[in-house]
């Protein structure tokens, strides 16, 4: 067993010096792949006031032209349109119910919510007689405000349908 041991170590130990040798080896590639840094001529001091000069100059003009610029984008533009005015809403009928929702707790908890929603939909939708139901935001934040594991049980809303049948909901005060 000894021997075994032994032989086992010298072919772990072959291995890593495998390795290592083959890590050395592609280091040396990638440094002669890599291209030699070539060292900046320095730069005499009338040079660098001739570059200062030119770099000025670009900035002058690269200003002057975008104040131009600017003027013209101004000239170009058109008289700016009238914000668009709202649709308003041809009410047809308004009603104020107190739904109850006390049936979304049937459905295992985690469903509540979305079952309480659902009831509430179905229930204007019968009452309002259209199929086109919209909830405001601010009425789904207040069913699920507990949680969607605790809905509410009742609420009560202002629902206003126009005249293309469109059914809005809010929350009544």
């Amino acid at each position: 067993m000894a021997k075994e041991a032994s032989a086992r170590e010298d072919k772990f130990v072959e291995l890593q010096e495998k390795k290592s040798q083959e890590q050395k080896e592609e280091a040396l590639e990638n440094e002669r792949d890599q291209p030699q840094e070539t060292v900046a001529p320095t730069l005499t001091a009338e040079k660098i006031v001739e570059e200062a000069k030119k770099e000025v100059t670009k900035e002058g003009k690269g200003a002057a032209s975008a104040e131009e610029k600017e003027a013209k984008k101004k000239e170009e533009k058109p008289e700016e349109k009238p914000a668009k005015e709202e649709k308003k809403r041809e009410i047809v009928l308004e009603r104020v119910y107190s739904v109850p929702l006390q049936d979304a707790y049937s459905v295992p908890q985690s469903k509540r919510g979305d079952k309480a929603v659902r009831l509430l939909k179905t229930f204007l939708e019968r009452h309002m007689k259209s199929q086109n139901v919209r909830l405001a935001v601010a009425l789904n934040n207040a069913i699920r405000a507990r949680g969607t594991r605790h809905p509410l049980k009742k609420v009560k809303v202002r629902a206003t349908k126009d005249k293309a049948g469109l059914v809005l909901t809010e929350l009544a005060a």
